[in-house]
C-alpha cells in the first residue's frame, strides 16, 4: 500500500502540472499508471485478504491511494503548472517510481512464475510505451 502511494504521488503531480484541459492530459502516463496499478492492486488485495483483512478494510486502504493521487494532482496543478523545470523533475521522478515498482515487485514475481518467457513481453511493453510517447509527442507538435 505504502509503495503504491509513493508510486501514485509523482505520476499524479505530473498529471496535475500538465492539466490545462482534458486534451492536455498525457494518455501515455495515464495508461502507464493504470496498467501498472491494476496488477499491483490485485496482488496487494490478494495478500491483504490472505492476511485476514476484510473487503471493507481493503477498499478503505485503496481509497487512501486514490485520495493521495487526487491531492497530488491538485498540488501539481497549483504548485508546478507554471514551472517547466519542476514539471520535468516531477515527470522524471514519476518515471523512476514506475520503473522502481516494476523492477522491485513485478519482474521478480513474473520471473518466478513465468521464467525467462517474460523477457520478450517486458521488452515489448517498454517498446510500446516508447511508441505511445513518441506518437503523443508527434500529435502535440
Amino acid at each position: 500500500m505504502f509503495g503504491n502511494i509513493l508510486d501514485t504521488i509523482p505520476g499524479c503531480l505530473v498529471i496535475g502540472a500538465k492539466f490545462s484541459g482534458f486534451e492536455s492530459l498525457s494518455m501515455t502516463l495515464i495508461i502507464g499508471m493504470f496498467l501498472g496499478g491494476i496488477p499491483e492492486a490485485a496482488a496487494s488485495a490478494t495478500m491483504l485478504r490472505r492476511a485476514g483483512y476484510n473487503a471493507r478494510t481493503i477498499f478503505l486502504l485503496w481509497s487512501t491511494v486514490l485520495l493521495a493521487g487526487v491531492a497530488a494532482a491538485i498540488a501539481g496543478r497549483l504548485a508546478i503548472s507554471g514551472s517547466a523545470t519542476e514539471a520535468v523533475l516531477a515527470q522524471a521522478v514519476a518515471g523512476g517510481a514506475i520503473l522502481a515498482l516494476v523492477t522491485h515487485a513485478m519482474i521478480p514475481e513474473a520471473l518466478h512464475k513465468g521464467g525467462s518467457g517474460i523477457v520478450l513481453p517486458v521488452v515489448g511493453g517498454f517498446l510500446l510505451a516508447l511508441y505511445l510517447s513518441l506518437l503523443e509527442t508527434a500529435l502535440v507538435l
